[in-house]
Formats: C-alpha cells, sequence, structure tokens
C-alpha cells in the first residue's frame, strides 16, 4: 500500500511536467527534442536520430551497429539506450509503423525514483504513511535528477536507489545462486541503460558481495565463483551490442577531469527556487558537476547533525563495503582536478593509460549520484528515528515543502521545454521536401568539425543546431548523411574538405551552412541545381545553401 501511495506521488509529479502527448509520442517535442541541461541541448535529439535508423536496420551482431549513419555507427554510443532501441524495434514490427517509447520511459524516470526510495525505507524498517509520503517527494524532488532533462538514459536514476534496495535486501541473507541471479539479471538490465549507470550499480554490487565476506557469511572462492560468471556474461551481452575492438577504443578518452563535480557542488544552492539571484546562479566549471542535494535535504541533515555524527561508527561497522565504494565514487566524481567553480585546488597527473582508463567514464561528476541518494535515506531514517513521532513527521512535511519549493524553477524548465519542441534554424517543410526526394544528404561543416573547428567558433551553435535539424530529418527518411553526433568523437575537418572537393555524386543533397562555407563553395557546385535556405520561423539564422543534380 505504502508503495502504492508513492507510485501516486510520483505519477502526480510527473504529469505536473510532461504533457500527456508528449508521452505518448503524438506531441509536436518530437520534432526537435531538447532539454534545460545547457551544454548537451541537442543530447535528447541524438539519442532520436539513433532510435530512428535503428528502427529501420536490419538485425544483425552487433545489434546496434547502423550503417547510413556517417557511414557507420553504432548507436550505443549515441545514448539511445538499448533496451528502448530494442523494444521499440520489437513494438514496431508487431505495430507495423514506428512507436517511439521515450514518451512514456521518461514518464516512468520521474515516478519510480520516489517509489525507489520508499522502498530502501521500508527495508532499513521506515514503513509510515509520513515517511513515505516524504521520501517519495524528496527523491522526486532531487535536483540533480530534474537537471538532466535532456538526456534520456541519465534521467534513469531511480535504477542507483532500486540498486540500494537490492543491496540491503541481499545484506539480510547469506547469498544464494537466487540473489546471485537477481543481482546478474539487474546489472544486464542496466548495461541495456547506459554505461554510467552500468559501473555505478557495478560499485554496489561489489559492496554487496564484500559484505559478504566482512560478514563470513561467503568465502572468497564462492565470490569469486560469482563474480567472474557475471562479469563474463555482461562483457559477451556488450560485445552483442557493439564490437568489443572498436567499442572499447571509442569508449576511451583523454577528458578525464574535464566534466568532474566542484567540491562544493553538493552544498551550493545552484538553480534553487528559494535563494535568490544572483546567488542561485549555476556558477560550475563543468554543467556535469552539477550535484546540489536540495534545501529539504540540508534542513534533514542540520537538525540530526548530531543523530548522524555518532551514527558514523555504527555505519562503518554495519557497511563498511558500502561506505568504501561511496568514498571511492565521491574521489573519482572530483577527478585528478579538484576545483572549486573555476579555480583548481589540486591538480593530480596521471599516466596515459590511466588517464584513458577512467576516461570511460569522462562525466565523472555523475558519480556522486549513489552517494548523493544514500543521503538522502539517511537522512530521513535519522529524523525517522531521532525524533519523536508527532515532531518527526512535522520535520519531514517541512523538508519535503523545503525541497519542493527549491526545484520550483527546475521543474518550471521542464514543463517549458516539454511544451513544444526545441527552434529550429531551417524551415522545416522545405528541408523535409528536399530530404524526401534524394537518396543521400552531406552537410558542411559536419557536426564534428563544426564541434572541434575553432575558427568557426562564432557560428559553432547554428552549425550544431542545423547539424541536428539534418539529421533527425535523414533519420526519418533512412537515408544516410555524412553528420553525427557521437560525444566521444574526435573531429576531422580534413575528411570533410576531401569530400566536398569531390564530383558530385547522383542523386545527394549538398548542404553547406553558414557564410564561412559559402564563401568557398567547390567549383563542381557551378554543376548543381542551388536554392538558398530559408530561415525558421525566428528569422535569425545565418546563410545556407542546398545543392543537388536536376532541379
Amino acid at each position: 500500500m505504502l508503495l502504492a501511495v508513492s507510485a501516486a506521488i510520483g505519477i502526480a509529479n510527473a504529469s505536473s511536467m510532461l504533457p500527456w502527448a508528449l508521452v505518448t509520442g503524438q506531441s509536436a517535442f518530437w520534432n526537435f527534442p531538447a532539454g534545460i541541461f545547457p551544454v548537451s541541448y541537442l543530447d535528447m535529439a541524438q539519442a532520436l536520430v539513433g532510435y530512428d535508423y535503428f528502427l529501420h536496420a536490419p538485425w544483425h551482431i552487433p545489434v546496434l551497429e547502423v550503417a547510413p549513419l556517417a557511414g557507420g555507427t553504432n548507436v550505443f554510443w549515441l545514448d539511445t539506450g538499448p533496451l528502448l532501441a530494442i523494444a521499440g524495434k520489437i513494438a514496431a514490427a508487431l505495430a507495423g509503423h514506428a512507436v517511439n517509447l521515450y514518451g512514456p520511459y521518461l514518464y516512468l524516470c520521474f515516478v519510480l525514483p520516489g517509489v525507489a526510495m520508499s522502498l530502501v525505507l521500508a527495508l532499513l524498517g521506515q514503513r509510515s504513511l509520513v515517511v513515505t509520503i516524504a521520501a517519495s517527494i524528496l527523491a522526486n524532488a532531487t535536483p540533480y535528477l530534474l537537471y538532466r532533462w535532456g538526456h534520456i538514459t541519465l534521467t534513469s536514476q531511480f535504477f542507483l536507489v532500486f540498486a540500494l534496495a537490492l543491496y540491503l535486501w541481499s545484506g539480510r541473507r547469506r547469498l544464494g545462486w537466487r540473489e546471485t541471479a537477481l543481482w546478474a539479471g539487474y546489472l544486464a538490465l542496466v548495461l541495456f541503460v547506459n554505461f554510467h549507470l552500468l559501473a555505478m550499480v557495478g560499485g554496489i554490487w561489489a559492496a554487496a558481495l564484500a559484505q559478504q565476506r566482512i560478514d563470513r557469511r561467503r568465502t572468497m572462492p564462492w565470490i569469486a565463483a560469482q563474480a567472474v560468471p557475471t562479469m563474463l556474461a555482461l562483457i559477451a551481452l556488450f560485445a552483442l551490442l557493439v564490437p568489443l575492438g572498436h567499442g572499447f577504443a571509442m569508449a576511451g578518452t583523454l577528458d578525464y577531469g574535464k566534466y568532474q563535480m566542484d567540491l562544493l557542488s553538493p552544498v551550493m544552492p545552484q538553480n534553487s527556487g528559494i535563494v535568490p539571484p544572483p546567488y542561485n546562479a549555476v556558477w560550475l566549471h563543468t554543467p556535469e558537476g552539477f550535484a546540489y542535494l536540495g534545501a529539504g535535504v540540508f534542513f534533514l541533515l542540520i537538525l540530526s547533525a548530531r543523530s548522524l555524527w555518532r551514527a558514523v561508527p555504527r555505519l562503518a561497522a554495519r557497511h563498511p563495503a558500502l561506505l568504501v565504494v561511496f568514498a571511492l565514487f565521491f574521489l573519482f566524481a572530483l577527478s585528478s582536478t579538484v576545483r572549486i567553480g573555476n579555480y583548481p585546488l589540486l591538480e593530480i597527473p596521471l599516466p596515459r593509460f590511466v588517464q584513458l582508463a577512467f576516461g570511460t567514464f569522462r562525466s565523472s561528476g555523475r558519480f556522486f549520484w549513489p552517494l548523493g541518494y544514500g543521503v538522502v535515506a539517511l537522512a530521513i531514517v535519522t529524523t525517522a528515528r531521532r525524533w519523536p513521532p508527532l515532531q518527526a513527521a512535522l520535520i519531514l512535511a517541512v523538508a519535503a515543502f523545503l525541497q519542493w519549493a527549491d526545484t520550483r524553477p527546475l521543474r518550471a524548465g521542464i514543463a517549458d521545454s516539454a511544451a513544444g519542441p526545441f527552434p529550429t534554424v531551417l524551415d522545416r517543410a522545405q528541408l523535409e521536401r528536399l530530404v524526401s526526394s534524394v537518396r543521400a544528404v552531406m552537410v558542411y561543416p559536419s557536426f564534428d568539425c563544426a564541434m572541434h573547428d575553432e575558427s568557426r567558433a562564432a557560428e559553432r551553435i547554428f552549425d550544431l543546431r542545423a547539424n541536428m535539424q539534418l539529421q533527425l530529418q535523414t533519420a526519418r527518411a533512412n537515408i544516410p548523411i555524412n553528420s553525427v553526433y557521437t560525444s566521444r568523437a574526435q573531429g576531422d575537418c580534413g575528411a570533410d574538405q576531401a569530400t566536398r572537393d569531390l564530383p558530385p555524386a547522383p542523386g545527394t543533397l549538398y548542404v553547406f551552412l553558414g557564410a564561412a562555407e559559402l564563401s568557398r563553395l567547390p567549383p563542381a557546385t557551378s554543376q548543381l541545381a542551388c536554392e538558398a535556405g530559408r530561415p525558421a520561423d525566428d528569422g535569425a539564422t545565418p546563410a545556407a545553401l542546398f545543392c543537388r543534380e536536376g532541379g
């Protein structure tokens, strides 16, 4: 019954932000979806591009390879979400038309955090209506959850909270094959959602196994006999989705330390609805470091500070493995470059092979999330145990109100974003007409070149938005395009230059974006019929040129 109450609160929360037409896939929002996260406002469109191409692709191994996108791209690296992509492909085959599963999935992402947190607290012995309501509101109003609107798979943070529940449940017993199978299945499920979330859930799983050894319930040989097959099975599953050689080569980057959590980020009231401007500004070195806990959580932590301090030895005695994992997550989130805002406090040089390995999880700031949800659960439990029932109920009610009020700007931002599509820079009707009459599209500059070519910095925003608009259109038509947005690509403007100077290919639409490209059109363009790219309704678009054979 308590979980049903929590689900009802989650449904009210999700319904207050997401229009039903968005959830069912009927909203114009899906013409060009985008979120509120400042830098990666194109992430949701990126996922939809991979999803649409995958729906048209034949079944093969590796499952997520699609040939028309930039000569061959694995949509795993577009954060499409293998679970949703594969389920959508099966649903489309059964329905006879494309089915957008992102709408209902995003709805669940705002329903389930509170349900998962209520389960965690129930396993900790807190099974009252007041605790359930407070836990649901505090978890659903987690600032770093709401701030991720725009990145579909990273909105799936309920998997982290359910992993904490699974840790508590399995910690009550001597693990057997059933518990091992449950953990293995859960890890496989998370692998089919997001690679970062898998690493976090994997850390919690490792803590559960280590705690079995610390409590002398299981021996190291038994633990190894469970852990090794599980990890091999996960690698085999990953190999079904992504070619291991190329996939792991693409995973490693030298970006570790660029997208870290700022040291004060959990306590600074960024995007706060309680703290007035300018003191609630987002001042982070990188938005990936956003980890604000929220006013309601801090209210509980302050009131129960003495009890929390006294509880530390008991926590260390009962859950040493989990505390070690949380400490490692916190340090990894800070990275080898510890910052406060734009000011580096400590920089630790790392060997190249270590930086490449850590760079697999390049946005290290996200690793604060499991610890953050653990802090929320601890604050609620301590409050419920520290105070008499009536006082605890009043304190939890105030905390829930403060958390809800504090996240009002973030929830309003989601509602505004969800109300309609992201503004386009090219006329959608013109683009649809042109793309429908060709067999391929070549765009200059491509997304990677626009992202990494510093000489085009002034035109970058237009170039990126136009590229994404073109990718969305070609994905729906399932025709090849030379441009793709993958967060780990390095960019190759030399390849752009080489292809634009080749003789025009029949049935291909050539798109030249911005004044820089128009000033150096290849001579072969004169052999083609060209028309000006009309700006979108806002009229703020720089020049573009569409060229093709025939007229």
